[in-house]
């Protein structure tokens, strides 16, 4: 049973954007600090001068997203939250994010 290309999209735009500002640390941290929706998706701006760390998986694997860059991505597996870190040094970002309407 395949869905009418209307009810798709109605249900793809359900849900909401959120701007996020913050520094990411040696000491691993969520974001967003508070669970209450599913990510469905994110663009990041890694504005410190040393890599983030950013984990999909609760801290257990990191992907090393470099200095000065962007990054965007759909997100799979229903995460709540993602875990950020550096290795060293301190790193701001800025993270806008999208969430699943339950």
């Amino acid at each position: 049973m395949s869905e009418s290309e209307g009810q798709f999209e109605y249900k793809d735009n359900l849900g909401s954007t959120v701007p996020i500002n913050g520094t990411a640390t040696t000491t691993p941290a969520n974001v967003p600090a508070a669970d209450g929706f599913i990510i469905s998706g994110f663009s990041i701006w890694n504005d410190g001068v040393v890599p983030i760390e950013i984990s999909f998986d609760n801290g257990v694997t990191f992907h090393s997203h470099d200095k000065k860059a962007f990054w965007s991505h759909n997100v799979k597996g229903q995460p709540l939250h993602l875990v950020f870190k550096t290795l060293s040094s301190t790193a701001a970002y800025r993270i806008v994010i999208n969430f699943e309407d339950f």
